[in-house]
């Protein structure tokens, strides 16, 4: 079956369209979720680097219950589900979770939308412990996918509009 030129006409702008919104859409959401993530990036490290401090001192003067209520403010951010601060000897010795406390720090493994940023505590002498927290990228991945909703939506709405002005410019032009 072969088409009216108008017809063709509004399928060539309608064409040209799609792919102009698509490219729009796919580069313009790449580079904001690249952008959010960098950002979510250096806020962890400093999270790590204003925690690393404390935990320093409560390293050196085994005072750990001074550490929880900076433990469970940290909390208060969604993205942060799990902190840890364990000895020289590897043992847990502050955390959020109450069972963690007195194990054996466990392997570090990413898992899904969960990972896990550490940092090795120190001073002038040495090793001290390590300080390990596990973020998530829930909240991320969930904005990132609305902002992907609503940008189809528009482009849907966006592409209707032009087939509509498409076909109506080609009735136009073959009247």
């Amino acid at each position: 079956m072969r088409l009216s030129l108008k017809y063709r006409i509004a399928a060539m702008i309608f064409l040209l369209e799609a792919i102009m919104m698509g490219l729009v859409l796919w580069q313009t959401l790449g580079h904001s979720f690249e952008a959010s993530r960098e950002q979510l990036t250096a806020n962890e490290q400093t999270l790590l680097d204003v925690l690393s401090g404390i935990s320093r001192v409560a390293l050196l003067t085994e005072e750990y219950a001074d550490l929880q209520p900076y433990l469970e403010n940290l909390l208060n951010d969604p993205r942060v589900t799990r902190i840890m601060l364990a000895d020289i000897q590897g043992r847990v010795v502050a955390g959020n979770r109450p069972e963690d406390v007195g194990q054996a720090m466990p392997a570090l493994t990413d898992h899904g939308d969960y990972y896990w940023r550490s940092r090795e505590i120190s001073n002038a002498a040495g090793q001290l412990g390590i300080l390990a927290m596990e973020f998530s990228n829930a909240a991320l991945l969930k904005a990132y996918h609305k902002a992907r909703n609503l940008g189809l939506g528009i482009a849907v709405v966006g592409m209707a509009i032009i087939a509509i002005a498409g076909v109506f410019t080609g009735f136009l032009l073959t009247r």
